[in-house]
């Protein structure tokens, strides 16, 4: 099922710092991998987060019309023509994001997660 088709859920993040939002997930449960240990260590989680209500946007790389696989520029201008955006970050812990350049050719199948305006 497309994410255009699945019913939107909201998702609160925020009103945490890094060490505070790494306390949650390990409560939870959440296996956490070198790279989210590093996010959570690194700067932009230093301050606490505000807290806010995301509506995400999840589809694969061939549903958002690249069945031969695009670039994060081409993912970025797909969901934008669906009013999707870029999630804010403290999402990505819970979500495994990933990152990479702007060369980097997603695969079909890799899995993306937006914010729902």
């Amino acid at each position: 099922m497309g994410a255009e088709h699945a019913p939107p859920a909201r998702v609160r993040i925020g009103g945490l710092d890094g060490a505070g939002l790494l306390a949650e997930l390990q409560r939870a449960g959440v296996a956490l991998n070198e790279r989210a240990l590093a996010l959570l260590a690194s700067p932009a989680f230093q301050d606490l987060v505000p807290q806010q209500t995301v509506v995400p946007g999840i589809d694969d790389v061939a549903g958002l019309g690249f069945a031969q696989g695009a670039t994060w520029p081409e993912l970025l201008a797909a969901a934008a023509r669906r009013g999707w955006h870029p999630a804010p970050l403290a999402l990505a812990p819970w979500l495994r994001g990933d990152q990479s350049d702007d060369l980097h050719v997603w695969d079909p199948a890799d899995r993306l997660a937006f914010a729902i305006d």
